[in-house]
């Protein structure tokens, strides 16, 4: 289990429509590398991604859907309650044929489990972006063998797919 830890930060806005809180690194473990942290932000939840700052600090950027959900539109002092985490937390949207798909083959799902979250967004865009149902099939079989070939779809970022769906 991970460790909590209370924080009061002050809410800083160096610029109009930017928002960020800053934590000392000595709270976060003493690391000058990004990490992830989840708990409540005056009594709401939240996660969020803590990366390495100025002086010994680590820098949380307060996007506009994050302040709108904790009430925060000026500078202002605010309680954190938060955990570490060794990993990010993904918010992942797998399509319902995506799901099936991996279960039901274990190579691709090896290579699913494997490429960062980035890369599963980019298969999940791929599929969803079509409006046939005959085309998101064949771009689901299609990704399931560069999958299982432990592929992902930018590779090379100048060929979508490349050879893979020729």
């Amino acid at each position: 289990m991970a460790r909590s830890i209370s924080y009061n930060a002050h809410v800083t806005s160096p610029r109009k429509g930017w928002y960020f809180l800053f934590i000392p690194n000595e709270l976060l473990g003493g690391t000058g590398k990004r990490v992830w942290i989840r708990g409540t932000l005056d009594g709401k939840p939240f996660k969020a991604t803590a990366n390495p700052s100025r002086d010994g600090m680590h820098e949380i950027t307060l996007n506009r859907q994050m302040r709108e959900a904790h009430g925060i539109d000026s500078e202002r002092e605010v309680r954190l309650e938060f955990e570490v985490l060794s990993e990010p937390i993904l918010d992942l949207d797998v399509p319902d044929d995506l799901a099936r798909a991996l279960e039901g083959d274990a190579g691709a799902r090896r290579t699913w489990d494997r490429i960062p979250p980035s890369h599963q967004k980019e298969f999940i865009f791929y599929l969803d972006e079509v409006k046939r149902e005959s085309t998101r099939a064949a771009r689901l079989a299609k990704s399931l063998g560069v999958l299982r070939r432990g592929r992902h779809l930018y590779e090379d970022p100048a060929k979508r797919f490349a050879d893979d769906l020729k």
